[in-house]
């Protein structure tokens, strides 16, 4: 799959990111956190239609899609950040969208 890149934080608190991934293949990333950042949740905020959204925060802080068996098209799903940036915390949202293809 293919996965475009996102930004969070407190200039970034709305973002977007587009996936690509076959019908029946997940498509799982991990956030890096910067050095002066600390994740203290990541969460998805609204489930996917098509297929499961996860998140979690952890010693890796993972996030993937799985569309349902035999779905083609388009999903969409929001996942919630939240952080502590140089002793501010706050939440982003991001938007995916997934385009599913055969």
């Amino acid at each position: 799959c293919t996965r475009q890149a996102f930004r969070f934080g407190p200039n970034h608190p709305e973002s977007t990111s587009l996936w690509r991934t076959r019908a029946g293949e997940a498509c799982a990333g991990q956030l890096f956190p910067g050095p002066r950042t600390t994740l203290h949740g990541l969460a998805i905020e609204r489930q996917a239609a098509n297929g499961v959204a996860g998140a979690g925060v952890g010693s890796k802080l993972h996030y993937a899609y799985n569309p349902r068996p035999g779905f083609v098209g388009r999903d969409q799903f929001v996942m919630r950040i939240d952080y502590e940036i140089n002793g501010q915390r706050g939440a982003s949202r991001v938007r995916v969208d997934v385009e599913v293809q055969r």
